[in-house]
Protein backbone atom coordinates (compact mmCIF):
# COMPACT_ATOMS: atom_id res chain seq x y z
CA UNK A 1 0.00 0.00 0.00
CA UNK A 2 1.37 3.51 -1.14
CA UNK A 3 1.12 6.85 0.20
CA UNK A 4 0.94 10.23 -1.60
CA UNK A 5 1.75 10.28 -5.51
CA UNK A 6 5.03 10.45 -7.79
CA UNK A 7 8.31 8.89 -7.11
CA UNK A 8 8.68 9.93 -3.51
CA UNK A 9 5.44 8.02 -2.42
CA UNK A 10 6.30 6.19 0.63
CA UNK A 11 5.19 2.06 1.23
CA UNK A 12 3.68 1.42 4.10
CA UNK A 13 3.24 -1.94 5.57
CA UNK A 14 0.02 -2.95 6.46
CA UNK A 15 -1.03 -3.93 9.92
CA UNK A 16 -3.51 -6.17 9.56
CA UNK A 17 -2.03 -9.30 9.36
CA UNK A 18 -1.15 -12.23 12.22
CA UNK A 19 2.60 -11.54 12.58
CA UNK A 20 2.01 -7.89 13.66
CA UNK A 21 -0.95 -8.14 15.55
CA UNK A 22 1.52 -10.65 17.31
CA UNK A 23 4.52 -7.96 17.29
CA UNK A 24 1.86 -4.87 18.62
CA UNK A 25 0.87 -7.72 21.32
CA UNK A 26 4.60 -7.88 22.53
CA UNK A 27 5.45 -4.41 22.08
CA UNK A 28 2.35 -3.63 24.10
CA UNK A 29 3.45 -6.19 26.60
CA UNK A 30 6.96 -5.15 27.47
CA UNK A 31 5.79 -1.91 27.47
CA UNK A 32 3.61 -2.20 30.41
CA UNK A 33 6.27 -4.19 32.57
CA UNK A 34 8.92 -2.69 34.90
CA UNK A 35 11.82 -4.63 36.11
CA UNK A 36 12.41 -3.96 40.24
CA UNK A 37 15.44 -4.26 42.06
CA UNK A 38 16.66 -5.14 45.39
CA UNK A 39 20.11 -4.63 46.97
CA UNK A 40 21.70 -4.87 50.43
CA UNK A 41 24.01 -1.79 50.05
CA UNK A 42 26.04 -2.49 53.18
CA UNK A 43 26.54 1.41 53.63
CA UNK A 44 25.42 4.58 51.33
CA UNK A 45 26.86 7.06 53.40
CA UNK A 46 29.39 8.71 50.74
CA UNK A 47 28.48 10.84 47.60
CA UNK A 48 30.70 7.94 45.75
CA UNK A 49 28.44 5.04 46.80
CA UNK A 50 25.76 7.17 46.27
CA UNK A 51 27.06 7.52 42.73
CA UNK A 52 27.93 4.46 42.21
CA UNK A 53 24.46 3.06 42.66
CA UNK A 54 22.76 5.88 40.37
CA UNK A 55 25.08 4.78 37.92
CA UNK A 56 24.35 0.69 38.26
CA UNK A 57 20.62 1.88 38.75
CA UNK A 58 20.61 3.68 35.35
CA UNK A 59 22.40 1.19 33.35
CA UNK A 60 19.87 -1.67 34.67
CA UNK A 61 16.98 0.36 33.43
CA UNK A 62 15.09 -0.25 36.47
CA UNK A 63 11.94 0.94 37.93
CA UNK A 64 12.24 1.07 41.21
CA UNK A 65 15.08 -1.02 43.80
CA UNK A 66 14.25 -1.27 47.70
CA UNK A 67 17.69 -0.46 49.39
CA UNK A 68 18.80 -2.04 53.36
CA UNK A 69 21.16 -1.04 55.42
CA UNK A 70 21.75 2.19 54.16
CA UNK A 71 23.33 3.47 57.85
CA UNK A 72 22.12 6.58 57.25
CA UNK A 73 20.05 9.14 59.19
CA UNK A 74 16.65 10.54 59.36
CA UNK A 75 14.06 10.93 56.74
CA UNK A 76 15.88 12.01 53.29
CA UNK A 77 14.07 12.80 49.63
CA UNK A 78 17.38 13.74 46.79
CA UNK A 79 18.21 12.97 43.55
CA UNK A 80 21.35 11.87 42.46
CA UNK A 81 22.56 11.64 38.94
CA UNK A 82 18.41 11.45 37.35
CA UNK A 83 17.75 8.89 40.28
CA UNK A 84 15.47 9.82 43.22
CA UNK A 85 16.05 8.40 46.48
CA UNK A 86 13.72 8.28 49.44
CA UNK A 87 15.30 6.85 52.46
CA UNK A 88 14.41 6.41 56.13
CA UNK A 89 16.94 5.29 59.09
CA UNK A 90 17.49 5.71 62.83
CA UNK A 91 17.71 9.14 64.39
CA UNK A 92 21.17 8.28 65.63
CA UNK A 93 23.97 5.79 64.34
CA UNK A 94 26.32 4.46 66.80
CA UNK A 95 29.82 3.46 65.13
CA UNK A 96 29.47 2.87 61.33
CA UNK A 97 25.78 2.35 61.42
CA UNK A 98 23.09 -0.16 60.87
CA UNK A 99 19.77 -0.57 60.00
CA UNK A 100 18.78 2.25 57.34
CA UNK A 101 15.98 1.03 54.51
CA UNK A 102 14.99 3.43 51.38
CA UNK A 103 14.01 3.49 47.51
CA UNK A 104 15.77 4.49 44.81
CA UNK A 105 13.25 5.31 41.88
CA UNK A 106 13.43 6.50 38.88
CA UNK A 107 11.88 9.46 37.21
CA UNK A 108 8.88 7.67 35.63
CA UNK A 109 8.75 6.05 38.77
CA UNK A 110 8.93 9.54 40.81
CA UNK A 111 6.33 11.47 39.04
CA UNK A 112 3.88 8.39 39.52
CA UNK A 113 4.66 8.31 43.15
CA UNK A 114 4.34 12.41 43.39
CA UNK A 115 0.60 12.40 41.41
CA UNK A 116 -0.19 9.45 43.71
CA UNK A 117 -0.02 12.21 46.99
CA UNK A 118 3.93 11.10 47.85
CA UNK A 119 2.55 8.39 50.78
CA UNK A 120 4.77 7.19 52.88
CA UNK A 121 4.42 4.32 55.25
CA UNK A 122 7.29 3.21 57.86
CA UNK A 123 6.80 0.20 60.57
CA UNK A 124 8.08 1.54 64.72
CA UNK A 125 11.03 -0.72 64.21
CA UNK A 126 11.87 1.37 61.39
CA UNK A 127 12.35 -2.02 59.50
CA UNK A 128 9.56 -1.81 57.27
CA UNK A 129 8.85 1.14 54.45
CA UNK A 130 6.19 1.06 51.96
CA UNK A 131 5.14 3.35 49.18
CA UNK A 132 2.48 3.34 46.67
CA UNK A 133 2.47 4.23 43.07
CA UNK A 134 -0.52 4.37 40.99
CA UNK A 135 -0.03 3.71 37.02
CA UNK A 136 -2.24 2.42 33.85
CA UNK A 137 -2.52 -1.31 32.32
CA UNK A 138 -2.39 -1.03 28.30
CA UNK A 139 -6.69 -0.46 28.15
CA UNK A 140 -5.59 2.35 30.27
CA UNK A 141 -7.56 1.25 33.88
CA UNK A 142 -5.41 2.43 36.79
CA UNK A 143 -3.50 -0.15 38.64
CA UNK A 144 -1.70 0.34 42.00
CA UNK A 145 1.61 -0.77 42.69
CA UNK A 146 2.04 -1.02 46.72
CA UNK A 147 5.85 -1.48 47.05
CA UNK A 148 7.41 -2.46 50.41
CA UNK A 149 11.24 -2.59 51.25
CA UNK A 150 12.59 -4.76 54.57
CA UNK A 151 15.21 -5.02 56.62
CA UNK A 152 14.78 -8.20 58.93
CA UNK A 153 16.74 -8.71 62.00
CA UNK A 154 19.81 -11.22 62.44
CA UNK A 155 18.50 -14.95 62.21
CA UNK A 156 19.68 -15.61 66.06
CA UNK A 157 17.87 -12.46 67.15
CA UNK A 158 15.58 -12.82 69.77
CA UNK A 159 11.43 -14.16 69.24
CA UNK A 160 10.38 -10.59 70.76
CA UNK A 161 12.39 -8.93 68.12
CA UNK A 162 11.33 -11.05 65.43
CA UNK A 163 7.60 -10.64 66.37
CA UNK A 164 7.69 -7.02 66.24
CA UNK A 165 9.29 -7.00 62.80
CA UNK A 166 6.36 -9.51 61.33
CA UNK A 167 4.10 -7.76 62.87
CA UNK A 168 5.16 -4.49 61.38
CA UNK A 169 5.84 -5.67 58.01
CA UNK A 170 2.34 -6.94 58.26
CA UNK A 171 0.52 -3.77 59.30
CA UNK A 172 2.63 -1.77 56.66
CA UNK A 173 1.40 -4.24 53.67
CA UNK A 174 -1.92 -3.84 54.80
CA UNK A 175 -1.71 -0.50 54.40
CA UNK A 176 -2.19 -1.12 50.80
CA UNK A 177 -5.61 -0.38 48.88
CA UNK A 178 -7.63 -3.13 47.17
CA UNK A 179 -6.72 -4.46 44.43
CA UNK A 180 -2.78 -3.55 44.61
CA UNK A 181 -0.33 -5.08 43.39
CA UNK A 182 1.79 -5.81 47.03
CA UNK A 183 5.39 -6.60 46.28
CA UNK A 184 8.03 -6.99 49.26
CA UNK A 185 11.74 -6.82 48.41
CA UNK A 186 14.16 -7.29 51.35
CA UNK A 187 17.32 -8.71 52.82
CA UNK A 188 15.11 -11.23 55.30
CA UNK A 189 18.43 -12.87 56.88
CA UNK A 190 16.51 -15.96 56.37
CA UNK A 191 17.24 -19.02 54.40
CA UNK A 192 13.94 -20.28 53.06
CA UNK A 193 15.01 -23.99 51.32
CA UNK A 194 13.48 -25.63 48.47
CA UNK A 195 9.75 -27.21 48.20
CA UNK A 196 10.75 -30.39 46.36
CA UNK A 197 7.38 -31.67 46.58
CA UNK A 198 6.06 -29.44 43.80
CA UNK A 199 9.15 -29.72 41.79
CA UNK A 200 7.82 -31.28 38.59
CA UNK A 201 4.82 -29.91 38.86
CA UNK A 202 6.13 -26.35 39.34
CA UNK A 203 8.83 -26.76 35.82
CA UNK A 204 6.53 -28.14 33.95
CA UNK A 205 4.00 -25.00 34.74
CA UNK A 206 6.57 -22.43 34.08
CA UNK A 207 8.08 -24.21 30.83
CA UNK A 208 5.05 -24.80 29.29
CA UNK A 209 2.19 -22.32 30.94
CA UNK A 210 0.21 -25.38 30.95
CA UNK A 211 -1.66 -25.26 33.92
CA UNK A 212 -1.33 -23.13 37.44
CA UNK A 213 1.82 -23.24 39.44
CA UNK A 214 1.51 -24.86 42.75
CA UNK A 215 1.91 -21.82 45.23
CA UNK A 216 0.33 -23.72 47.95
CA UNK A 217 3.35 -23.75 50.44
CA UNK A 218 5.07 -20.18 49.34
CA UNK A 219 8.36 -21.95 48.68
CA UNK A 220 9.08 -23.01 45.25
CA UNK A 221 11.01 -25.73 43.66
CA UNK A 222 14.47 -23.80 42.85
CA UNK A 223 16.65 -21.99 44.98
CA UNK A 224 19.68 -23.29 47.86
CA UNK A 225 18.07 -25.88 49.59
CA UNK A 226 19.95 -24.86 53.00
CA UNK A 227 17.15 -23.76 55.64
CA UNK A 228 17.80 -22.43 59.09
CA UNK A 229 15.53 -21.61 61.92
CA UNK A 230 15.04 -18.28 61.09
CA UNK A 231 13.70 -19.59 57.66
CA UNK A 232 11.17 -21.80 59.12
CA UNK A 233 9.76 -19.16 60.57
CA UNK A 234 9.63 -17.16 57.92
CA UNK A 235 8.10 -19.71 55.84
CA UNK A 236 5.08 -20.30 58.43
CA UNK A 237 4.66 -16.93 58.71
CA UNK A 238 4.22 -16.34 54.73
CA UNK A 239 2.47 -19.30 54.19
CA UNK A 240 -0.31 -18.35 56.75
CA UNK A 241 -0.33 -15.12 55.03
CA UNK A 242 -1.02 -16.34 51.66
CA UNK A 243 2.21 -15.27 49.94
CA UNK A 244 4.76 -16.48 47.42
CA UNK A 245 8.83 -16.23 47.25
CA UNK A 246 9.17 -15.34 43.78
CA UNK A 247 12.24 -16.51 43.52
CA UNK A 248 11.94 -20.10 44.18
CA UNK A 249 9.66 -20.47 41.13
CA UNK A 250 12.19 -19.37 38.67
CA UNK A 251 15.47 -21.36 37.40
CA UNK A 252 18.71 -19.32 38.06
CA UNK A 253 22.77 -20.54 37.29
CA UNK A 254 23.11 -19.18 40.80
CA UNK A 255 20.70 -18.49 44.00
CA UNK A 256 22.89 -17.35 46.58
CA UNK A 257 22.78 -13.92 47.66
CA UNK A 258 25.47 -13.84 50.85
CA UNK A 259 28.14 -15.85 51.50
CA UNK A 260 28.98 -16.39 54.99
CA UNK A 261 32.64 -14.86 56.19
CA UNK A 262 33.53 -17.92 58.23
CA UNK A 263 32.00 -20.97 56.61
CA UNK A 264 32.26 -19.32 53.43
CA UNK A 265 28.91 -21.07 52.39
CA UNK A 266 26.57 -19.67 50.10
CA UNK A 267 23.09 -18.41 51.39
CA UNK A 268 19.99 -17.19 49.90
CA UNK A 269 18.35 -14.86 52.54
CA UNK A 270 17.56 -11.89 49.56
CA UNK A 271 14.23 -12.63 49.15
CA UNK A 272 11.08 -10.46 46.70
CA UNK A 273 7.54 -11.88 48.06
CA UNK A 274 4.19 -11.04 46.10
CA UNK A 275 0.45 -11.94 47.21
CA UNK A 276 -0.50 -15.40 45.52
CA UNK A 277 -3.51 -13.45 43.62
CA UNK A 278 -0.77 -11.90 41.89
CA UNK A 279 1.91 -14.17 41.13
CA UNK A 280 0.57 -14.62 37.30
CA UNK A 281 2.21 -11.12 36.66
CA UNK A 282 5.40 -11.91 37.71
CA UNK A 283 7.70 -13.01 34.44
CA UNK A 284 10.99 -13.31 36.04
CA UNK A 285 13.19 -13.36 39.27
CA UNK A 286 16.05 -14.11 40.47
CA UNK A 287 19.76 -13.55 41.19
CA UNK A 288 21.57 -10.53 39.03
CA UNK A 289 24.50 -8.38 39.28
CA UNK A 290 25.05 -6.10 42.31
CA UNK A 291 24.14 -2.46 42.21
CA UNK A 292 26.86 -1.13 44.92
CA UNK A 293 30.04 -2.69 46.03
CA UNK A 294 28.47 -4.74 49.44
CA UNK A 295 28.36 -8.43 50.26
CA UNK A 296 25.18 -9.34 49.35
CA UNK A 297 24.51 -9.67 45.35
CA UNK A 298 21.21 -8.05 43.70
CA UNK A 299 18.12 -9.70 43.26
CA UNK A 300 15.52 -8.80 40.46
CA UNK A 301 12.13 -9.15 39.60
CA UNK A 302 10.33 -8.34 36.28
CA UNK A 303 6.50 -7.52 36.66
CA UNK A 304 3.58 -7.27 34.25
CA UNK A 305 0.71 -5.31 35.17
CA UNK A 306 -1.54 -7.09 32.84
CA UNK A 307 -1.79 -10.89 31.46
CA UNK A 308 -2.73 -11.74 28.30
CA UNK A 309 -5.86 -13.38 28.40
CA UNK A 310 -6.02 -14.76 24.54
CA UNK A 311 -5.83 -18.07 23.98
CA UNK A 312 -2.46 -19.51 23.41
CA UNK A 313 -1.66 -21.97 20.62
CA UNK A 314 -0.04 -25.14 21.22
CA UNK A 315 2.79 -25.93 18.59
CA UNK A 316 4.84 -28.67 18.47
CA UNK A 317 7.86 -28.62 21.03
CA UNK A 318 11.56 -28.27 19.03
CA UNK A 319 13.06 -31.30 19.51
CA UNK A 320 16.33 -30.85 22.04
CA UNK A 321 17.80 -34.10 20.94
CA UNK A 322 21.06 -34.14 19.29
CA UNK A 323 20.67 -37.17 16.25
CA UNK A 324 24.22 -36.78 14.76
CA UNK A 325 25.92 -38.06 17.53
CA UNK A 326 24.51 -41.14 16.46
CA UNK A 327 26.73 -40.62 13.26
CA UNK A 328 30.05 -41.84 12.95
CA UNK A 329 32.85 -45.03 14.20
CA UNK A 330 34.39 -43.49 16.85
CA UNK A 331 34.52 -46.09 19.73
CA UNK A 332 32.23 -43.79 21.99
CA UNK A 333 29.72 -43.28 19.07
CA UNK A 334 29.11 -46.92 18.67
CA UNK A 335 28.73 -47.47 22.33
CA UNK A 336 26.05 -44.49 22.07
CA UNK A 337 24.17 -46.15 19.39
CA UNK A 338 24.41 -49.66 21.02
CA UNK A 339 22.79 -48.48 23.79
CA UNK A 340 20.16 -45.92 21.86
CA UNK A 341 18.85 -49.51 19.70
CA UNK A 342 18.78 -51.48 23.49
CA UNK A 343 16.56 -49.15 24.46
CA UNK A 344 14.26 -48.53 21.52
CA UNK A 345 14.08 -52.36 21.79
CA UNK A 346 13.17 -52.46 25.25
CA UNK A 347 10.31 -49.63 24.84
CA UNK A 348 9.25 -51.87 21.61
CA UNK A 349 8.26 -54.65 24.50
CA UNK A 350 6.76 -52.50 26.74
CA UNK A 351 4.41 -51.30 24.19
CA UNK A 352 3.52 -54.32 22.43
CA UNK A 353 2.71 -55.84 26.23
CA UNK A 354 0.68 -52.80 26.44
CA UNK A 355 -1.28 -53.00 22.83
CA UNK A 356 -2.15 -56.41 23.92
CA UNK A 357 -4.48 -54.82 26.87
CA UNK A 358 -6.09 -52.56 24.07
CA UNK A 359 -7.37 -55.80 22.52
CA UNK A 360 -9.38 -56.76 25.67
CA UNK A 361 -13.28 -55.80 25.89
CA UNK A 362 -14.47 -52.83 27.68
CA UNK A 363 -10.97 -51.37 27.16
CA UNK A 364 -10.58 -47.88 26.77
CA UNK A 365 -6.91 -47.85 25.12
CA UNK A 366 -6.82 -47.28 21.59
CA UNK A 367 -4.49 -49.67 19.78
CA UNK A 368 -0.82 -48.41 18.09
CA UNK A 369 -0.06 -49.74 14.61
CA UNK A 370 3.59 -50.35 13.85
CA UNK A 371 4.61 -47.01 12.62
CA UNK A 372 3.03 -45.43 15.92
CA UNK A 373 4.86 -48.04 18.00
CA UNK A 374 7.78 -46.88 16.80
CA UNK A 375 7.81 -43.13 17.06
CA UNK A 376 6.66 -43.79 20.49
CA UNK A 377 9.93 -46.48 20.58
CA UNK A 378 12.25 -43.73 19.54
CA UNK A 379 10.64 -40.88 21.57
CA UNK A 380 10.76 -42.89 24.77
CA UNK A 381 14.59 -43.55 23.72
CA UNK A 382 15.35 -40.07 23.24
CA UNK A 383 16.52 -39.45 26.62
CA UNK A 384 19.90 -41.63 26.06
CA UNK A 385 21.05 -39.19 23.69
CA UNK A 386 22.93 -35.78 24.31
CA UNK A 387 20.99 -32.50 23.85
CA UNK A 388 21.91 -30.24 21.43
CA UNK A 389 24.31 -27.64 22.33
CA UNK A 390 23.84 -23.74 21.71
CA UNK A 391 24.30 -22.70 18.44
CA UNK A 392 27.49 -20.68 18.58
CA UNK A 393 28.84 -18.07 15.47
CA UNK A 394 31.52 -19.26 13.29
CA UNK A 395 34.12 -17.31 14.22
CA UNK A 396 33.57 -18.93 18.06
CA UNK A 397 33.38 -22.43 16.55
CA UNK A 398 36.76 -21.64 14.56
CA UNK A 399 38.54 -21.58 17.95
CA UNK A 400 35.54 -23.21 20.68
CA UNK A 401 38.57 -24.65 22.70
CA UNK A 402 40.72 -21.70 22.98
CA UNK A 403 37.62 -19.26 23.77
CA UNK A 404 35.98 -22.11 26.04
CA UNK A 405 38.86 -22.13 28.44
CA UNK A 406 39.24 -18.76 28.79
CA UNK A 407 35.61 -18.01 29.41
CA UNK A 408 35.64 -21.07 32.39
CA UNK A 409 38.34 -18.88 33.98
CA UNK A 410 37.21 -15.37 33.63
CA UNK A 411 33.65 -17.06 34.94
CA UNK A 412 35.55 -18.79 38.02
CA UNK A 413 37.36 -15.24 38.72
CA UNK A 414 34.15 -13.36 38.80
CA UNK A 415 32.75 -15.91 41.19
CA UNK A 416 35.35 -15.39 43.60
CA UNK A 417 34.93 -12.09 43.06
CA UNK A 418 31.26 -11.89 44.13
CA UNK A 419 32.49 -14.23 47.10
CA UNK A 420 35.21 -11.58 48.00
CA UNK A 421 34.57 -8.06 46.78
CA UNK A 422 36.49 -5.98 48.59
CA UNK A 423 40.02 -8.11 47.83
CA UNK A 424 42.72 -5.67 45.95
CA UNK A 425 44.03 -9.02 44.41
CA UNK A 426 40.68 -10.70 43.32
CA UNK A 427 39.48 -7.52 42.08
CA UNK A 428 42.83 -7.05 39.60
CA UNK A 429 42.56 -10.88 39.03
CA UNK A 430 39.11 -10.65 37.47
CA UNK A 431 40.27 -7.59 35.57
CA UNK A 432 42.97 -9.46 34.33
CA UNK A 433 40.96 -12.17 32.89
CA UNK A 434 37.84 -10.07 31.27
CA UNK A 435 40.67 -8.55 29.40
CA UNK A 436 42.15 -11.45 28.36
CA UNK A 437 38.95 -12.91 27.15
CA UNK A 438 38.05 -10.27 25.49
CA UNK A 439 42.02 -10.09 23.35
CA UNK A 440 41.07 -13.62 22.62
CA UNK A 441 37.36 -13.14 21.22
CA UNK A 442 38.95 -10.25 19.18
CA UNK A 443 41.82 -12.56 17.75
CA UNK A 444 39.32 -15.36 17.11
CA UNK A 445 36.99 -12.69 14.45
CA UNK A 446 40.24 -11.74 13.48
CA UNK A 447 41.50 -14.82 12.22
CA UNK A 448 38.48 -16.22 11.19
CA UNK A 449 37.58 -13.12 8.81
CA UNK A 450 41.37 -13.44 7.52
CA UNK A 451 40.39 -16.97 6.15
CA UNK A 452 37.50 -15.84 4.34
CA UNK A 453 40.05 -12.84 2.61
CA UNK A 454 42.35 -15.82 1.84
CA UNK A 455 39.19 -17.83 0.68
CA UNK A 456 38.48 -14.82 -1.56
CA UNK A 457 41.47 -13.81 -2.44
CA UNK A 458 42.12 -17.70 -4.05
CA UNK A 459 38.98 -17.53 -5.68
CA UNK A 460 37.07 -16.71 -8.92
CA UNK A 461 33.76 -16.35 -10.51
CA UNK A 462 30.62 -17.07 -8.34
CA UNK A 463 32.73 -18.88 -5.44
CA UNK A 464 34.37 -14.99 -4.96
CA UNK A 465 30.31 -13.84 -4.60
CA UNK A 466 29.35 -17.14 -2.58
CA UNK A 467 32.22 -16.42 0.39
CA UNK A 468 31.21 -12.29 0.73
CA UNK A 469 27.67 -13.63 1.39
CA UNK A 470 28.51 -16.23 3.53
CA UNK A 471 30.66 -13.88 5.52
CA UNK A 472 28.12 -10.65 5.66
CA UNK A 473 25.78 -13.53 6.85
CA UNK A 474 27.90 -15.15 9.65
CA UNK A 475 28.92 -11.53 11.00
CA UNK A 476 24.84 -10.28 11.04
CA UNK A 477 24.29 -13.41 13.25
CA UNK A 478 22.01 -14.94 9.94
CA UNK A 479 22.08 -18.86 8.96
CA UNK A 480 21.83 -18.89 5.32
CA UNK A 481 19.33 -21.50 4.52
CA UNK A 482 20.28 -24.54 3.56
CA UNK A 483 18.90 -26.26 0.14
CA UNK A 484 16.33 -28.64 -0.08
CA UNK A 485 17.64 -32.49 -1.28
CA UNK A 486 14.62 -33.31 -3.90
CA UNK A 487 14.35 -37.31 -3.27
CA UNK A 488 14.05 -39.85 -6.20
CA UNK A 489 11.04 -41.05 -7.72
CA UNK A 490 10.29 -44.62 -8.14
CA UNK A 491 9.44 -44.30 -11.68
CA UNK A 492 12.32 -42.21 -12.13
CA UNK A 493 13.15 -38.35 -11.84
CA UNK A 494 13.47 -36.36 -8.73
CA UNK A 495 10.66 -34.72 -6.64
CA UNK A 496 9.66 -31.04 -7.29
CA UNK A 497 7.22 -29.95 -4.62
CA UNK A 498 7.81 -30.70 -0.84
CA UNK A 499 4.73 -32.58 -0.88
CA UNK A 500 6.25 -34.63 -3.43
CA UNK A 501 9.56 -35.52 -0.86
CA UNK A 502 6.90 -36.12 1.91
CA UNK A 503 5.26 -39.00 -0.49
CA UNK A 504 8.26 -40.76 -1.28
CA UNK A 505 9.85 -40.84 2.34
CA UNK A 506 6.62 -41.84 3.61
CA UNK A 507 6.35 -44.79 0.99
CA UNK A 508 9.74 -45.75 2.10
CA UNK A 509 9.65 -45.69 5.71
CA UNK A 510 6.14 -47.73 5.71
CA UNK A 511 8.15 -49.92 4.21
CA UNK A 512 10.91 -50.12 6.49
CA UNK A 513 8.54 -50.73 8.99
CA UNK A 514 7.01 -53.52 7.63
CA UNK A 515 9.89 -55.19 7.24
Amino acid sequence: MCQGRGKRARRVRSTSGPRNRRAILRRRSRTHQVYLRQQNCQGLKTDAQLRELAFSFNASRAFCCSLQETWRTGQEFFTIDGVNFILSGPKVQIGRGTKGIGFALSNEAFKLWEQSGSVKFSSADERTMGIRIQTKDSRGRAVGLFLVCCYAPVGTAPDSEWDQFLSGWDLVRKSAKAGDIVVTGGDFNSSLGTNAQCDAAALDSMMTRSRAVDTSGGVGPFGNTHCNEAGRRLHSHISSEGIVACSTYFTKKQYSTWTHPCSRLGHQIDHFFIDKSHFRRVRDCGYCSQLVGSDHGGLGLRLQFERRMEKRVTRPAISTVDHNSLAGTLEETVELRAKFCAEVTKQMSLLNKADLFSHLPYSEIAPLSKAEQLAEALDRASHVMPKKGKKSPQWFEASASELKQAIELRNTAVRLLHSKPNCPVVQRSAQQRRKELKNKIADAKSRWIASFCTQVNTSNGKAVWDAVCELKAALAGKVPPRPQVRMKKEGGGHCVTPQENAEVFSSFFSGAVWA
